[in-house]
């Protein structure tokens, strides 16, 4: 633990500690005036309070998240992801990718169909969230956006019982936006062996 000239816990382990302790918390709607309060307190840019309270809500929800068979859950993509001359498809849930390979949500949405994912969207904004999870019922989410739509999404996830992993984006905006694909990969594949292979049992039998 890092001290400050008098002995005292210096402010970045106060900070994380109080936002550690959010960050377990269900119920944060109340608590989303207190990041600004909490990075002018701390002398730090509430962008960065974002990014470590959504790191730590990674934290938190990690282990559920990999008991969760693949077939339950779904996958939140921004538009903002896609290739400037993409030729999706769109309708109320989004755009549907047609794998013209511009850009990596092709290759990431095979991968997750070949997993056996339950769906993947590539949602114009956050408002869609709400229908989504009424009416595909998912278990557990992978959502890729900038800071503040993974905080604001985690407060749609905790309404609806949904657990939760956010990807933040390498290059934020409306447009041409950017993220690290290794990551969203490793994140998509992440499942503990025992789930794994439960879910494959159970598929079999289903087949049988």
């Amino acid at each position: 633990m890092s001290m400050d000239s008098k002995g005292n816990p210096g402010k970045n382990t106060l900070l994380m500690s109080i936002l550690r302790n959010i960050s377990k918390q269900k119920q944060t709607r109340v608590l989303t005036i207190q990041f600004e309060k909490l990075a002018t307190r701390f002398g730090v840019d509430e962008s960065e309070v974002l990014t470590l309270f959504n790191q730590m809500k990674n934290d938190a929800y990690r282990q559920t998240f990999l008991s969760t068979p693949y077939r339950n859950r779904i996958i939140l993509f921004p538009q903002c992801l896609r290739h400037p001359d993409c030729e999706a498809k769109s309708d109320k849930w989004g755009h549907h990718c047609v794998d013209c390979g511009r850009c990596g949500i092709s290759r990431i949405k095979k991968l997750a169909d070949g997993l056996g994912y339950a769906k993947v969207f590539i949602i114009r904004g956050g408002s869609i969230i709400v229908e989504i999870f009424e009416k595909f019922r998912p278990k557990a989410v992978i959502g890729i956006a900038c800071d503040k739509e993974i905080f604001l999404g985690n407060l749609v996830t905790e309404k609806y019982d949904v657990v939760s992993q956010g990807v933040i984006l390498t290059k934020e905006g409306c447009y041409n936006t950017e993220v690290n694909w290794k990551q969203v990969e490793k994140c998509i594949r992440s499942i503990n062996p025992s789930t794994d292979k439960e879910s494959t049992e159970k598929e079999a039998d289903a087949q049988q």
